[in-house]
């Protein structure tokens, strides 16, 4: 071997290994440059030009090692400083804000992103019987035995409270069996049939606008309305269907205690809002009453018991 280190200083190019360098605490190998430095830190550009000036005989020897950047160490470092920096966070931060406004805006679903698809097209048959609704036929349909009011027990059949089994239509024999008679009630949201469901929602995506409305009944009178359909009520604003604006006063038409308020949803055309329902003048304080022309244009969402309020009936 050469002279002896001196001072602590580097050993002079003498005392490098043939075919090596001695680099810091780092020995880079000539053999493994062309083998993708497998099991050695690769050198960086100063430590290869360093290696080719050893080769060429061009230095005496290395002062002090030469600067050599540890890759596996620095490039832990440096990807750790990128992931904490403010200015990756906030980039982050908008990408995810990205992400979810697309998701909201087309309404995907599920870990695959698949999208949800919108709503289903009407059904022919609801389509073609919007037009017919409130027509001149509108009364037949609040009548018993004719075959406009088949078409409406044909819609509104299956058509119950939840939790409990659908009725059957009734008619005038059947209002004259049951008034009066006390029955317990049935209480909570109302599960449309599938047809009552698709001309409902028919309406609603023709545009045709509703309301919330009240009616009052006795509970044995439940059942039939549900699943075949109102009535008509012959009142002193005519023939049709009565309901009110407020629970309050809905509360004077049902029989007492533990009767049944049904809420419901009453909808019509805006091109002629009165060809479908109207307010009319009742000698009361609410003075809320509504008379509507035709039982395709009502649907009872919730059974609501009575009477927790303060009855306004005068």
């Amino acid at each position: 071997m050469g002279a002896a280190q001196q001072g602590g200083g580097s050993p002079p190019c003498d005392d490098v290994y043939p075919g090596q360098i001695h680099m810091a605490k780092h020995i880079v190998d000539p053999m493994h440059l062309s083998q993708g430095f497998v099991g050695h830190t690769p050198p960086s550009a100063m430590d290869w030009a360093a290696y080719q000036q050893v080769q060429a005989g061009g230095a005496a020897h290395l002062g002090h090692p030469p600067p050599f950047i540890n890759y596996g160490a620095h490039h832990g470092q440096e990807s750790q400083s990128i992931w904490r920096s403010p200015g990756f966070l906030g980039f982050s931060f908008l990408a995810l804000c990205t992400i979810a406004a697309v998701l909201r805006r087309f309404h995907y679903d599920g870990f695959y992103g698949l999208v949800k698809a919108g709503p289903p097209p009407p059904p022919q048959w609801a389509l073609d019987l919007l037009p017919q609704i409130g027509d001149q036929d509108h009364l037949k349909r609040g009548e018993c035995k004719n075959p406009f009011r088949q078409q409406v027990e044909d819609i509104f059949g299956g058509t119950r409270v939840e939790g409990y089994p659908a009725g059957t239509p009734g008619d005038e024999d059947f209002i004259t069996w049951n008034s009066g008679k006390k029955i317990e009630g049935e209480f909570g949201p109302v599960v449309f049939s599938d047809k009552a469901a698709a001309l409902r929602a028919t309406l609603i995506q023709q545009g045709w606008n509703h309301r919330i409305l009240y009616h009052g009944t006795e509970n044995p009178f439940v059942t039939s309305i549900l699943t075949g359909g109102f009535l008509n009520s012959d009142g002193w604003h005519g023939v049709g269907i009565y309901a009110t604006s407020t629970f309050a006063h809905s509360q004077c038409y049902a029989p007492g205690d533990g009767e049944s308020i049904l809420k419901l949803e009453v909808y019509w055309n805006p091109v002629n809002q009165s060809q479908y329902f109207n307010h009319v003048p009742h000698n009361s304080l609410a003075n809320d009453v509504y008379v509507i022309r035709d039982p395709l244009l009502v649907y009872p969402v919730e059974l609501m018991r009575c009477c927790p309020e303060e009855l306004t009936c005068r």
